[in-house]
């Protein structure tokens, strides 16, 4: 997320080209993609590995010059938000989401996790499945500033006041491994490990927690850490915390009672790696694991999932400060913005 503030602050101050230097072989950031947001800056930038930035200190200190080329177009899109409903007994929906956009084998995998546990849910028979299951894979990668999750979480924190939304649950990111930098030349390599896993249950829903935990525990996740929320807490606003670390946030800050998975690896947005990055078993067992969550908590009472959502919700009705959905600017300022205020 820093490349954001030092690609707003070149272009204000007039920058011709920005150069981010990662400490690791350029051979391993090729192609690393970011930031996601989707603002169009005023200024070009690109990534060089250690090697090349030692190189092109170098050069400064010679007073030689340099040219930073960017071949890329700007173009507006449509995106899509690709939704589809298991049914159940009762139109009441328990929503599963995930993104389906990304440039790596981490960043857009939940809906492959998705896909299979809509595969065994439409397996049980029908008094297995008393809520339907809506299943949302939304745009929300690569543009940030205008996706489709908002969108769609606006309408579900309409049609939860209409009784018709029990729970959300998001997953992405899955089965990633951790990768360190090791030796001289900080070349990332895999430790043998499981990334960490943040698996965000807020405490407005003691019912969310109590499913989560169990879920863990049950499928044995290594290095999971079931959080409140990532986010430091104001108790001047509801809810208390908004961050959940990634897509989970939208909903939770509208309001909905939400759990959520996700992971920052290295390879997130560094398609270098390809499917090296992925332990297959761990992301099956973390499907498994959402998957009992939403089993177990198909027969709760929704008034029960919500927990404290609802006052929260009333508060907000009557006033009450909410967190905001913080979205990065779709054109950043230029220097001409600066000299004009």
């Amino acid at each position: 997320r820093a490349f954001d503030p030092s690609l707003i602050d070149a272009g204000k101050a007039g920058a011709v080209g920005l150069v981010f230097v990662w400490d690791a072989p350029g051979e391993q950031v090729r192609g690393y993609w970011g930031p996601h947001t989707g603002t169009r800056y005023q200024v070009s930038g690109v990534f060089v590995g250690n090697e090349q930035g030692d190189r092109l200190r170098q050069l400064a200190e010679e007073g030689r010059t340099a040219r930073i080329v960017v071949r890329a177009r700007w173009d507006m899109g449509r995106t899509r938000n690709i939704i589809a409903t298991l049914p159940g007994q009762t139109r009441e929906r328990i929503v599963v989401n995930t993104n389906t956009d990304g440039n790596t084998w981490v960043q857009e995998n939940g809906a492959a996790g998705i896909i299979a546990l809509a595969r065994y849910l439409a397996t049980l028979p029908l008094e297995c499945r008393r809520r339907d299951v809506q299943l949302a894979l939304t745009s929300a990668h690569m543009g940030f500033t205008n996706d489709g999750l908002f969108a769609y979480s606006k309408e579900l924190d309409e049609d939860y006041d209409e009784g018709t939304v029990a729970f959300a649950i998001v997953m992405e990111h899955l089965g990633t491994l951790e990768q360190l930098p090791t030796g001289p030349d900080n070349r990332l390599e895999l430790t043998g490990l499981t990334e960490p896993i943040a698996w965000s249950a807020p405490e407005e829903s003691p019912v969310l927690v109590e499913a989560a935990i169990a879920a863990v525990q049950h499928r044995q996740l290594a290095r999971t850490a079931i959080l409140q929320g990532v986010g430091a807490p104001d108790p001047t606003q509801v809810p208390r915390i908004c961050s959940q670390g990634g897509l989970g946030t939208i909903f939770h800050t509208d309001l909905i009672p939400t759990t959520a998975a996700i992971t920052g690896p290295w390879s997130m947005f560094d398609p270098v790696f390809g499917e090296k990055a992925i332990d297959f078993e761990h992301m099956r067992r973390q499907v498994l694991a959402m998957g009992d969550v939403v089993r177990s908590l198909d027969g709760v009472p929704r008034i029960e999932i919500a927990g404290a959502y609802i006052e929260e919700r009333e508060q907000r009705a009557n006033g009450a400060k909410a967190c905001a959905h913080v979205r990065p600017p779709l054109v950043a300022p230029g220097a001409e913005d600066v000299a004009g205020r």
